[in-house]
C-alpha cells in the first residue's frame, strides 16, 4: 500500500513539474521535453506503459524544433520509446526504434570525437 502511495505522489510530482516547465518555458522547449523524457522513464519503471509512451511520444513529436538538443539526448528518447515498445510486446517496432536510437548515438559519438 505504501509503495502505491509513493508511486501516486511521484506521478503527481512529475505532472506538476511538466506543467510548470510548460508554463514557464513553453512547449516546445528544451526544458519541457527533458521533463517529459524523465517522466516517461518513471512511468516505464512503474510499468505504466501507456503513460510512458504518451509522455515520450509528446517529447519526440517536437525534438526537431528544439534548439540545443543533442543527438545523444535524442538517442535516449528513442531508446526509451524502444524499451516501452519491447515491454508492450511490439518487438519488431522496438528493434526499428532501437536501430534509430543507435544511429543517433553513433552520430553523437562521432561528433564528440571530431571536437576533441
Amino acid at each position: 500500500m505504501e509503495a502505491k502511495s509513493k508511486i501516486g505522489e511521484a506521478t503527481e510530482a512529475y505532472e506538476r513539474t511538466v506543467a510548470e516547465y510548460e508554463r514557464i518555458c513553453g512547449f516546445p522547449s528544451y526544458q519541457t521535453v527533458e521533463a517529459l523524457c524523465h517522466q516517461s522513464g518513471f512511468f516505464l519503471r512503474v510499468e505504466d506503459f501507456g503513460a510512458a509512451e504518451k509522455a515520450i511520444g509528446r517529447a519526440i513529436s517536437v525534438i526537431d524544433r528544439i534548439e540545443g538538443l543533442s543527438d545523444s539526448e535524442k538517442s535516449d528518447y528513442f531508446g526509451t520509446l524502444a524499451s516501452i515498445m519491447e515491454a508492450t510486446g511490439r518487438s519488431s517496432e522496438a528493434a526499428e526504434m532501437q536501430n534509430h536510437a543507435d544511429k543517433l548515438f553513433r552520430a553523437a559519438t562521432k561528433q564528440d570525437e571530431s571536437e576533441e
